[in-house]
């Protein structure tokens, strides 16, 4: 059995990018290793969709994979949370976010 110094818990965005973050800034000798269900198996890629808060993005950048996808990724403009079903005929907004964090910047993404 392979020595690991550091085992990730999931493989979405925030594992990957974890995992990406300790490698290069501890460098090789540390064994890093990644667990999720969907890893290794062929053909199978991660069915989730993300939103990838402006934070999130910048450390995506700093790491050096925003490039990869960036190309898939949408902006989110606004945001409205309810309580309620879609076909209700009321749906009143609990909470609402929107806007940019800086200009030419959203609040946040979405990734398939």
């Amino acid at each position: 059995m392979e020595r690991t110094d550091v085992v990730i818990a999931g493989g979405g965005f925030a594992g990957l990018a974890l995992g990406i973050a300790l490698r290069q800034g501890l460098g090789p000798a540390f064994a890093i290793g990644v667990a999720d269900p969907f890893i290794g198996r062929d053909g199978a890629g991660d069915p989730r969709a993300s939103a990838i808060a402006a934070g999130a993005r910048r450390l995506f950048e700093t790491i050096g994979v925003w490039e990869a996808v960036a190309q898939e990724a949408q902006p989110i403009l606004d945001m409205a949370v309810t309580d309620s079903r879609l076909a209700d005929k009321m749906r009143p907004v609990f909470l609402s976010f929107g806007g940019e964090v800086e200009p030419g910047e959203p609040f946040a993404h979405m990734i398939e």
